[in-house]
């Protein structure tokens, strides 16, 4: 597609839209926008996804944007500048009225000379939320991601478990009081976004690229680290979270019991990963 890498969102644009590094359904296609039906059904959606049911950090709403068995249907139908910009401000005035608010990140693409957006809905801090549903007297309702669908959380026997979460922040969302944001390695999140083509490469301020990545967040008028940065990107997350290793053991065909070969890999995460992988690769390879 040749686009431009977004400064905004933290996965490329064409892999979003072709659901790599992202599952499908945590990506919902909208081909057009109209506030009357498209705009209900996104509210109802930027709730679902801030609710984050099951934990899997939200998802993206994108419009402008065909879909068909689950793809994209692609070169997109595309929005019109003054469409783009109707469906900002809407989203902004509007979004206030979740319960309680929540404000997505949103950032314009152009793809194949047209341009859609796209909402990106992290999980939220603050939740459960509440959107209205579209009925005349406003009722406002717990919406879930249940699969590729929104749905009402109570209707569908969901509602106990999403009030259950509100205490419970996800451990690796978990701030890292006992870290500071030095311990994040700057190089190995470039690295890391250079990988995934991450748009968010081209910010050049560390703070805000922490930041917009929800890997630091402030603290008593500091940054401090959160504990899926400290795994992913410092030189040794062990110094935090004991046993965070990855251990590969041979034991023999016999089944004696006996163990040939103990393997550690230490390290972030993502080095702990690809270090592993090769090193499986070459024993499978090797092995006579």
């Amino acid at each position: 597609m040749g686009s431009p890498r977004s400064l905004i969102l933290p996965i490329n644009i064409d892999d979003l839209l072709r659901c790599q590094g992202v599952e499908s359904a945590r990506v919902e296609f909208k081909a057009s926008w109209d506030p009357k039906t498209t705009g209900v059904q996104v509210l109802k959606t930027i709730c679902a996804f801030a609710n984050d049911l099951q934990n899997l950090n939200g998802g993206y709403i994108v419009i402008g944007v065909e879909e068909k068995d689950g793809q994209a249907v692609l070169p997109p139908k595309g929005l019109n500048g003054q469409q783009t910009e109707a469906a900002q401000s809407w989203l902004r005035g509007n979004a206030n009225r979740i319960d309680p608010p929540y404000q997505p990140v949103t950032s314009v693409e152009k793809v194949d000379d047209r341009q859609i957006l796209v909402l990106w809905v992290p999980g939220s801090e603050t939740r459960p939320h509440r959107a209205p549903d579209g009925s005349e007297k406003g009722r406002r309702v717990y919406y879930v991601r249940l699969g590729s669908e929104t749905v009402n959380a109570e209707k569908n026997g969901v509602l106990d478990q999403l009030m259950q979460l509100t205490a419970r922040v996800p451990f690796d969302d978990r701030r890292a009081l006992q870290a500071t944001v030095d311990d994040l390695r700057e190089g190995k999140t470039r690295e890391f976004l250079k990988d995934i083509r991450g748009g968010l490469l081209q910010e050049t301020d560390t703070k805000s690229l922490y930041r917009k990545l929800r890997i630091a967040t402030p603290v008593n008028g500091h940054d401090v680290p959160k504990n899926i940065g400290l795994l992913m990107f410092s030189d040794d997350p062990e110094l935090w979270f004991p046993g965070a290793r990855i251990e590969v053991v041979h034991f023999p065909d016999d089944a004696s019991g006996n163990i040939i070969e103990e393997k550690y890999f230490r390290g972030s995460l993502q080095d702990q990963l690809r270090n592993a992988l090769a090193y499986l690769e070459r024993f499978a390879t090797t092995r006579p």
